[in-house]
């Protein structure tokens, strides 16, 4: 079975070799090679199978699900009433596509597994005709950690727990996290903020959140109370501020507050430095600062 290993970025031309016709006028050149290329069409109406082995090979097999491309909003600076035939009839454009592979065994940690996301980029479509091809420029693999069961249950073999993951769905809602000891950590500090800040009574962590430019950070706890692995944009090790307990780890998280609209097609976004551990299997956090920021859509 084709795998990938975890963070392994590609960025390489993708073709395969034309099938040899009439004689080249120097038999020892070889033929050029033939860009791979997808209609708008063919993207949108493949059968997910051939999809994936004809713009991935044997990287396919692990492949479970893809995001094909939609018709978004309608956009920003038309006409202030959308036509009646929009979305168009016709498929949309695209630039990417994003596949999913089959979540897997990532170590022994109880509830956690793994999943390739496969980025196919492709060149500007030069007709701007949706039945013309657009050439592969580009694949990009990134390793993606989802929560699939107790974070904080018994360990029990690596057999049970590569089962529980085979078992899985898709991938789409795994997170970003340089490693899976970091995914478990950044999985156990959020579940226990979120935890904390739901129950009643005052927090066993302190929260720092500046600056308050859009006025939430007075509501700050309705957002530590819905922090949500699926929801982490990015994250990373960062060094510990001031003077942290012994044997802290910190993280840096950029999370999306979806459900929270500024604006039309504009929500909350925080960065958010955790510190905390988990030492002899036993999680803390000591302290969470916030810095809430506008995404748009």
């Amino acid at each position: 079975m084709a795998t990938l290993r975890p963070g392994r970025a590609i960025a390489v031309t993708v073709c395969v070799l034309a099938l040899i016709g009439a004689a080249s006028a120097d038999p020892a050149v070889p033929p050029p090679p033939v860009p791979i290329t997808l209609t708008a069409r063919e993207a949108q109406s493949l059968p997910l199978s051939e999809l994936a082995h004809r713009l991935l090979g044997a990287v396919g097999d692990i492949v479970v699900d893809v995001e094909r491309p939609k018709w978004g909003g309608y956009p920003a600076g038309a006409p202030r009433f959308p036509p009646s035939n929009w979305p168009p009839d016709g498929p949309p454009p695209f630039s990417e596509l994003l596949f999913y592979g089959k979540p897997e065994f990532v170590g022994t940690f109880p509830g956690l597994c793994g999943a390739d996301w496969v980025t196919v980029r492709f060149d500007e479509n030069l007709d701007g005709q949706e039945d013309y091809g657009r050439r592969v420029s580009g694949i990009n693999a990134e390793r993606r950690f989802g929560v699939e069961g107790a974070l904080d249950g018994p360990y029990t073999s690596d057999a049970e727990v590569a089962e529980r993951c085979q078992r899985a769905g898709t991938p789409r809602g795994y997170f970003p996290a340089p490693d899976a000891e970091a995914a478990d950590d950044i999985a156990r500090f959020l579940a226990r903020i979120s935890r904390d800040a739901a129950a009643n009574g005052p927090l066993r962590f302190s929260v720092s959140c500046f600056p308050d430019a859009f006025g939430v950070c007075r509501d700050q706890r309705t957002f530590l109370r819905s922090m949500d692995v699926r929801n982490i944009e990015a994250s990373a090790k960062v060094d510990c501020p001031n003077q942290p307990p012994r044997f802290s780890t910190c993280y840096g998280l950029t999370i999306l507050e979806p459900n929270r609209h500024i604006g039309r097609s504009v929500f909350l976004s925080w960065n958010v430095v955790v510190v905390g551990s988990t030492r002899a299997n036993k999680v803390t956090v000591s302290s969470v600062r916030l810095r809430p920021e506008i995404a748009i859509s």
